[in-house]
């Protein structure tokens, strides 16, 4: 296998890695809104239909962290939305003969909160289901599972062929390491993204006095995300992309 297709393939396989996770993270989030939703639902005078919908969100998101797939995603999402629209019309009264339109307490910033989970969910199906298109075999995910481990493990300070940086997006930290063909990134959430040199960019904003951290827009294959890096990790990923950094090579 060449070095082009063997990123690709690395690629397909970080992005059924990330999808994995980011539906285990997801069942979490809908076991949490679950729990709470049952737990309240036994508050005086209680509320079966909450009850039920609570069980059901508990449900849905035990599945998604033991058996994570694309379709979890969309009961994740779908419950946990049913369930937060319910919580803001019982607050409003939307069930009595006279609604109070109220948008203060504490069901409201709940039903609010879990509508908003299950946008977010939802908004994330189409690139999970892309990712579970072709699963990669176990070797290849014990070989990512590996990299990522050392990648988490690496000082940065200590070794010439690491970067870090922060997502302005999304608070996250980033690490990456920079093999000689090709780059491997894990963020801190567990989201993993490769791509062949080639296809690695990085612009800095030279408006802005570097300081302790240089903003810039970072390109891995088809998407870019504005970070903030230190001087030195700009240094590094320019020099790499220059082609002057020979490194060690664990994507091979």
């Amino acid at each position: 296998m060449d070095a082009g297709n063997h990123w690709t393939r690395l690629d397909r396989v970080a992005a059924y890695w990330s999808a994995r996770r980011g539906l285990q993270a997801a069942g979490w989030g809908s076991v949490a809104f679950g729990g709470i939703s049952l737990a309240l639902s036994f508050v005086p005078p209680g509320d079966f239909v909450l009850g039920i919908a609570g069980l059901v969100l508990v449900g849905s998101g035990i599945w998604n962290i033991a058996a994570p797939r694309p379709g979890g995603a969309l009961l994740d999402s779908a419950c946990a939305a049913m369930v937060g629209f319910y919580n803001i019309a019982s607050s409003i009264g939307l069930f009595t003969p006279n609604p109070t339109w109220s948008m203060d307490g504490l069901w409201i910033k709940l039903g609010a909160m879990q509508v908003v989970w299950g946008v977010f969910v939802l908004t994330r199906f189409p690139g999970q289901r892309d990712a579970f298109h072709e699963p990669p075999s176990p070797a290849e995910m014990q070989q990512l599972d590996e990299m990522v481990r050392a990648i988490r493990a690496a000082r940065v300070r200590e070794s010439a062929d690491m970067i870090e940086f922060r997502s302005l997006t999304w608070p996250e930290a980033w690490k990456g390491h920079l093999t000689g063909d090709g780059a491997v990134f894990v963020g801190s959430s567990g989201d993993v993204r490769v791509a062949e040199r080639a296809r690695v960019s990085i612009e800095s904003d030279r408006r802005k006095p570097p300081g302790r951290g240089v903003r810039a827009t970072l390109t891995v294959g088809d998407r870019r995300m504005p970070v903030s890096l230190s001087p030195e990790s700009l240094q590094r990923i320019e020099r790499w992309k220059s082609g002057l950094t020979i490194t060690r090579n664990w994507a091979a």
